[in-house]
């Protein structure tokens, strides 16, 4: 199985000793992983250092390498020049975003991040029905995001210069009833009330947090893999150092991936004020399991990255206009 390695430790040397990753602290191995296992490494702390032999033998391999800043994005990314043509890819993509057609694109993923909270809502309703902790928010909230889901359907988009605010005026309204139903009936015991991103202290936005870090590499794996450019994007504002793309995709995921999993997770953030190493591994563990679970797609059954390298291949043909891209929906 190929993993992802994740590493947060302050004064880590990351090395290449035949061709295996070593792992060190204070000049003592504490892990050694095999190359041909190793899918990308993701450096989510600063004083952290890598050897240069280990460098090019994870360019040779195709492995790439993520430096994540305090915001939880992806800064820099070591890969190998030796990548296959994407000028015909990355034409069609530009062209695209200045197009109409970028508009429907963009309803799709909103859409799909509105499908999988109401997914994520309903998997947890299940369970709490007929317990004696059940409530009607999380049952209210699952009926108003069908309602916004459906008028996000219908919308007509064309010949309005203002289509973005009004769809991401549709996601931030339902961003609402999804983390006030999770606040009130999934997280009442800890510490929750809302969701914050960025300067976050609280034990649960600060998980999500790094949830979203983990999941940022599995999209940017997927994205430079296809040979997509990650900055340009056809929801999030363009901007030089935001990769756009990469955080476009990621809506589609967020609630299954991390959100529900951070949920699971509960009893470890309970009277915790601060995420530790323990803390830190179990959210890497869970999510690891998520992406490597299998889920039927298109009559096969397949792990969540092997289906996140497809969608992100047919919203590149979206792009290139040869289909209709469609988003990825779980079954709860």
């Amino acid at each position: 199985m190929t993993k992802h390695i994740y590493i947060d430790e302050y004064g880590t040397f990351l090395g290449k000793t035949s061709a295996r990753l070593t792992i060190s602290q204070s000049g003592q191995l504490k892990k050694e992983v095999a190359l041909s296992r190793v899918k990308s490494i993701n450096i989510l702390k600063g004083g952290i250092s890598l050897s240069s032999d280990l460098i090019e033998a994870c360019s040779l391999r195709g492995i790439k390498i993520f430096f994540l800043d305090v915001r939880n994005i992806a800064h820099i990314t070591l890969s190998s020049t030796a990548s296959h043509a994407v000028a015909n890819t990355r034409k069609a993509q530009f062209l695209t975003i200045e197009s109409e057609y970028s508009r429907e694109i963009a309803r799709t993923l909103i859409l799909g991040k509105l499908k999988n909270q109401r997914a994520t809502l309903q998997y947890f309703y299940k369970y709490q029905k007929n317990s004696s902790n059940s409530s009607n928010k999380l049952e209210s909230a699952i009926v108003s995001i069908k309602e916004v889901i459906d008028s996000l359907k219908n919308l007509e988009l064309k010949n309005r210069p203002d289509w973005l605010n009004i769809i991401m005026g549709k996601e931030g309204g339902v961003a609402n009833i999804y983390f006030n139903a999770i606040s009130s009936d999934l997280l009442n015991e800890v510490d929750f009330k809302n969701r914050i991103g960025r300067g976050a202290d609280d034990i649960v936005n600060s998980a999500l947090n790094y949830g979203y870090a983990i999941l940022t590499s599995f999209v940017w794996q997927s994205v430079i893999n296809a040979g997509l450019e990650p900055f340009a994007g056809v929801l999030h504002t363009n901007r030089p150092g935001k990769p756009s793309l990469v955080l476009d995709i990621i809506e589609e995921y967020r609630a299954w991936v991390v959100d529900r999993n951070i949920i699971k997770i509960k009893v470890h953030l309970k009277d915790r004020k601060f995420l530790d190493t323990q803390i830190k591994k179990k959210i890497i563990e869970e999510i690891n399991n998520t992406m490597t679970k299998k889920y039927l797609y298109n009559g096969k059954n397949l792990s969540l990255q092997s289906i996140m390298q497809r969608q992100v291949y047919k919203l590149t043909g979206a792009f290139m206009q040869q289909n209709h891209y469609k988003s990825y929906i779980f079954k709860w």
